[in-house]
C-alpha cells in the first residue's frame, strides 16, 4: 500500500511557488529517515512542533525527538521502522513550549535507498470532536 503519490498538475514557476510555499508553511510534518532510525530531513513545519531543535536533529536518531523514557522511544521507532508493517502509526511529540501533541504517521519505504519517508498528520483533540 503506498501512502504517497504523485499527482500529475501544471509545471513551471507558479506550480513551484506553491510547492515551495507547503514546503516552507505546511503543518504537514514531512521527513526522511535512513535505516538505523537517523534523521536525513525534516521540513521547516518540525519547528513549530519542537523549536529550534529541528534545525540540529538532521543526523540524530529519530528516538530522540520522542518526549518518552528511551525504552519506550526505542518501540515507537521500531513499530515505525517495521517494513512490515503498512498501517499508520500514532506518535506524541513535545512542542518548544512543553505542549504535547498526537501524530498519526504515514510512511513509505524505499528499500534501494535505505531510507523511509515520513509524513505526520495531527490528530490531537480528534477524540474530544468525535
Amino acid at each position: 500500500m503506498k501512502y504517497f503519490h504523485t499527482v500529475p498538475g501544471p509545471a513551471g514557476p507558479a506550480a513551484r511557488g506553491k510547492i515551495n510555499s507547503f514546503r516552507e508553511k505546511g503543518s504537514l510534518l514531512l521527513g526522511s529517515v535512513d535505516g538505523n532510525g537517523r534523521v536525513e530531513f525534516l521540513n521547516a513545519a518540525w519547528e513549530d512542533v519542537i523549536g529550534s531543535r529541528a534545525k540540529v536533529a538532521a543526523e540524530q536518531p529519530l528516538r530522540e525527538l520522542i518526549p518518552l523514557d528511551r525504552a519506550a522511544a526505542d518501540r515507537l521507532v521500531n513499530r515505525l521502522l517495521d517494513p512490515t508493517s503498512h498501517d499508520p502509526v500514532e506518535i506524541d511529540l513535545q512542542a518548544g513550549n512543553g505542549v504535547r501533541r498526537r501524530y498519526l504517521w504515514h510512511r513509505r519505504f524505499e528499500p534501494d535507498e535505505q531510507k523511509m519517508y515520513i509524513a505526520g498528520e495531527e490528530i490531537t483533540g480528534r477524540e474530544a470532536e468525535k
